[in-house]
């Protein structure tokens, strides 16, 4: 099969994904204010069964509480006896994902150093202009948002949102992330790798790449991945070997 097809396959997942956020937030199974703004035409999109709503419903919930539960670690209580251990937050294939602005507008606010998203060229391109015309989403990210790689992606004090092809080499693709010149994000920072139904449309090489990349930049990192098992023992048996 061609590859543009192949790939244009993969990015489109996202749209999937995005409509059964879409109905699980109809139906009462999650709250999301803002995944109708990242998605065309929300109206217009039928709801799903109960059982693909479960599904999730539960996804979404179990990756938020452990989100959730990352940015509390180390950090005082409500009444503040201990300061705020700020964190750093790595979304690959991000999609039109909404975590950010949940976060961001909630009791969270304060705990994130700098949130990243990477995605296709494609899928950030589309995500970049929405936020843009959405005054809904470029509140939360504040008035530092500014557009980046000839409009294909933005950037704020906080928020990354990056073109990125993440098969290539990751001394192209991830290492300019923690380079002096760029500033995004900082290896001494604890910092989430987050990767949902990603790493199974990779190589085994690439994928195992990516993992050997986080796991020797930073000192204190956590990895939440939700994929398909079975196609990715490949990669785990790459990585650990």
């Amino acid at each position: 099969m061609n590859a543009a097809v192949i790939d244009e396959g993969t990015r489109s997942t996202d749209g999937l994904a995005a409509h059964a956020r879409i109905s699980a937030v109809r139906q009462g199974y999650i709250q999301d204010p803002f995944i109708s703004l990242l998605t065309p035409r929300p109206r217009t999109l039928p709801t799903h069964p109960p059982l693909i709503n479960i599904g999730t419903y539960v996804r979404a919930t179990s990756i938020d509480h452990l989100v959730e539960d990352f940015l509390k670690a180390g950090s005082g209580d409500k009444e503040g006896d201990t300061p705020i251990v700020k964190k750093q937050i790595v979304s690959l294939g991000a999609g039109s994902d909404t975590r950010f602005w949940r976060l961001s507008s909630g009791p969270f606010r304060d705990y994130i150093a700098s949130y990243v998203e990477l995605d296709f060229l494609e899928n950030t391109t589309k995500k970049a202009m929405a936020i843009r015309k959405s005054s809904q989403l470029s509140s939360v990210i504040g008035q530092s948002a500014k557009l980046v790689k000839g409009g294909t992606g933005l950037s704020s004090d906080v928020y990354h949102l990056l073109p990125v092809d993440l098969r290539q080499a990751v001394e192209e693709t991830l290492q300019p992330l923690i380079s002096s010149e760029s500033n995004i994000l900082s290896p001494g920072i604890p910092t989430l790798f987050l990767s949902e139904c990603v790493l199974v449309y990779m190589s085994p090489v690439a994928s195992a790449a990516i993992m050997k990349w986080f796991s020797d930049s930073f000192q204190v990192r956590l990895c939440s991945l939700y994929d398909h098992l079975i196609l990715l023992l490949d990669m785990i048996r790459m990585y650990v070997e």
